[in-house]
């Protein structure tokens, strides 16, 4: 699973647009392999995560669901605070299939397992 960053949507998109059988897209962007050696991941991409299929769900809608379980996460220093992957340093592009559109990370709204803790049921 390759994370592309907001600077990387043009050529993404462009990779989402042609066939493989009408274009050579090896080239868009540099590759490289890990741990499975078996999956390209981009080597400019904030974020990889290497996978193992471990189950494939057949919707009978003409597309299927691939579980994994990740075997290796990939990323530069330079997008990482304290070792850890920054969102913020990253800038993750993401595709919403309901409206086809790139979107990019809003602002924080709240710490998760935090700030339900004071909720209450009106």
């Amino acid at each position: 699973v390759n994370t592309p960053s907001e600077d990387m949507v043009l050529p993404t998109d462009y990779c989402g647009i042609k066939s493989g059988k009408e274009v050579d897209k090896s080239d868009v962007f540099e590759v490289f392999y890990g741990e499975l050696k078996t999956a390209p991941m981009i080597n400019d991409a904030p974020l990889n995560l290497e996978c193992k299929v471990v189950q494939i769900v057949e919707t009978g809608k003409g597309h299927d669901i691939f579980l994994g379980e990740i075997i290796q996460a990939y990323a530069e220093e330079k997008f990482l605070t304290n070792g850890i992957p920054d969102i913020t340093k990253m800038k993750p592009v993401f595709f919403s299939m309901n409206d086809n559109n790139y979107w990019k990370i809003g602002e924080h709204i709240g710490k998760a397992w935090s700030i339900g803790r004071d909720y209450k049921k009106e």
